[in-house]
């Protein structure tokens, strides 16, 4: 039995740290998604998203993601070209939050993520002012306080 166990643990533990990236090289892939906004569908973009998501899923797999900061936000990026990219970057800045922050906070978890979508929304009406989101305009004319209030009623 202790053979068959020994194993097996050895069969399976390729397979269990496969894909697996530290927490270092998952602040770096957060921050590079965050500051180089790219199409969804680049494959170094489904590359990096697949790391993160193989990040949480070994290391916080019950993590949660507090989604209801987006709730004014999903009704004007439904459909949107870069939906998937701004769900990814709300989704791990909330974990990237989790892991700079000793202490968690839902509601400046989710404030923090929303500054990292308006900052990566900026950078993608710069180089393509065709795909605007009038809600995220709105966030950017908020100072932080008007934010936090704003978001505080959403969560």
């Amino acid at each position: 039995m202790r053979k068959l166990i020994l194993i097996l643990s050895l069969m399976t533990l390729p397979i269990i740290s496969f894909g697996q990236i530290s927490e270092k090289k998952f602040k770096k892939t957060i921050e590079s998604i965050n500051q180089n906004p790219t199409d969804p569908n680049n494959k170094l973009f489904v590359s990096k998203s697949s790391d993160l998501i193989m990040f949480q899923l070994y290391n916080y797999p019950n993590f949660p993601i507090n989604v209801s900061g987006t709730k004014e936000l999903d009704k004007e990026w439904k459909g949107h070209k870069y939906e998937k990219y701004f769900i990814i970057v709300y989704s791990f800045n909330q974990l990237y939050y989790k892991l700079e922050n000793k202490k968690f906070d839902n509601l400046n978890a989710c404030v923090f993520s929303i500054n990292k979508l308006i900052e990566s929304y900026s950078k993608i009406i710069k180089e393509n002012p065709d795909v605007k989101i009038k809600i995220f305009d709105e966030y950017k004319e908020l100072d932080e306080k008007e934010l936090v209030k704003r978001i505080k009623r959403l969560v």
